[in-house]
């Protein structure tokens, strides 16, 4: 009899790498991997759930930390490369703390070594619906855009009138840059970077969140666009 291939579902916030683990370990043939639809608790009986944190910034809220690490039968912190040596420790004392009897790993360049693996699918099944809330989802065509208006609006939008951004990702062409650039937003950071690849078409601007109003956002991104000429 073959031996049977576990079962495993990447769970976790939008934007925390689980699509980077998902494509950085899909040549494990020891392994069947998928990646929950979105923000939802989608593990099956017969899988095991691995919930993906991002490492690179802290979640200071210990009910939603608590609640995120809770998720998944195992943990995976990604990023780790990123991520000081202050940070690493804060880590690895909330996991003590707060996890003490799940197994972890921590991803290197969305990898994995196979000792780690195999220790994860050691985990029991302990996983809990955290009950994630329903996130609203819109996406905008933009010309080419002033890239310091654009976040200036996003974070005075997030700081100041209480609008949940939980994922924005764009590759767009802007007014300081020759080259198309891509912004990557989470709840907790932002990064723009040169499109090397563009995972979504130039010129597009994906919005996940809560408290999103779409007449409002069109509003804040028409003032965003570069002087013509």
């Amino acid at each position: 009899m073959l031996p049977v291939t576990p079962c495993v579902c990447l769970l976790g916030w939008p934007g925390a790498g689980k699509t980077r683990l998902l494509n950085g370990l899909q040549a494990n043939q020891a392994l069947n991997l998928r990646e929950a639809p979105g923000l939802v608790f989608d593990v099956r009986d017969d899988e095991q759930g691995w919930v993906v944190i991002d490492a690179r910034s802290p979640i200071e809220d210990k009910a939603e930390l608590t609640q995120l690490m809770n998720a998944g039968d195992a943990i995976v912190l990604m990023f780790w490369q990123e991520v000081t040596l202050d940070q690493q420790a804060w880590w690895l004392e909330q996991l003590k703390q707060m996890a003490p009897q799940k197994p972890y790993a921590t991803s290197l360049y969305e990898s994995l070594s196979g000792a780690r693996i195999k220790a994860l699918l050691a985990a029991p099944k302990a996983a809990l619906n955290p009950g994630w809330p329903e996130l609203q989802s819109f996406e905008f065509s933009l010309p080419k855009v002033v890239l310091e208006h654009l976040m200036f609006v996003l974070d005075s939008a997030k700081q100041n009138l209480a609008v949940d951004f939980w994922r924005v990702q764009a590759v767009l062409n802007t007014q300081e840059y020759v080259n198309p650039v891509a912004l990557e937003g989470t709840r907790f950071r932002w990064d723009t970077f040169g499109a090397d690849k563009e995972s979504i078409p130039i010129g597009q601007i994906r919005i996940v969140g809560r408290g999103l109003n779409e007449n409002d956002i069109t509003a804040w991104l028409d003032a965003c666009h570069a002087p013509a000429g």
